[in-house]
Order: C-alpha cells, then structure tokens, then sequence
C-alpha cells in the first residue's frame, strides 16, 4: 500500500488521495482531544503495524491526515502548504501538480 493523505475542512473531505477511510479522522480527533486532557499536548501521530497516522491541525479547522511508512513531518507541513495555495487560488486542482512536486523535490534529496 502507498501512502495516503486527505485534508478536512470542519468535518467535511476537502481531498484525499488513495484509499482513505474516514473514520481515521474521528479516531484522530478522539485521540487529540484525550491527549489534550491527560498531558496537556496535543497528538502527533499514532503508530500502528508499521503504519503512522500523522495529523496536523490547521487554522479555520483544517485538518490533514497522512497515513505513511514513517513519521514525515516535511510531507506532512507541505501537504498543509499546497492546501493553503490551492485555497488563495480557490482551484483544489492544483493539490495533485503540488504533490508531485514534492515527489520530485524529495527524490533529487536522496
């Protein structure tokens, strides 16, 4: 399986690429807000079979999910940067040539 990311906006899927199930997004709330109860903090990612479920919280309650082999924070921020550009441009289109984009960037890295 490949990666997978979606982006929500108040609930409702804004993106997702791959197989994405919905119900990652109420286990990651729930978890967010239990973390945020017992410690204080809020939850970064969750590992589960080698899997890591990775979220970040955005402004206007923007929340991006990346379900990878590893933590990727990188991908992870410019997941949530290529949203905002696509949400200046109003065109969500553009997610998918931004994501590329990074496919390239992180490839030339190695």
């Amino acid at each position: 399986m490949k990666d997978t990311m979606a982006i929500f906006k108040k609930n409702q899927k804004i993106y997702s690429t791959g197989a994405f199930d919905p119900l990652i997004l109420d286990a990651v709330t729930g978890l967010r807000e239990m973390a945020r109860m017992a410690y204080g903090d809020e939850l970064l990612y969750v590992e589960a079979r080698g899997w890591v479920i990775s979220s970040l919280f955005g402004v206007n309650d923007v929340v991006v999910i990346l379900v990878s082999r590893g933590l990727d924070s990188k991908k992870l921020k410019h997941i949530y940067e290529s949203y905002r550009v696509c949400e200046a441009y109003k065109d969500i289109g553009l997610m998918d040539i931004l994501l590329r984009m990074y496919g390239k960037k992180a490839g030339a890295g190695r």
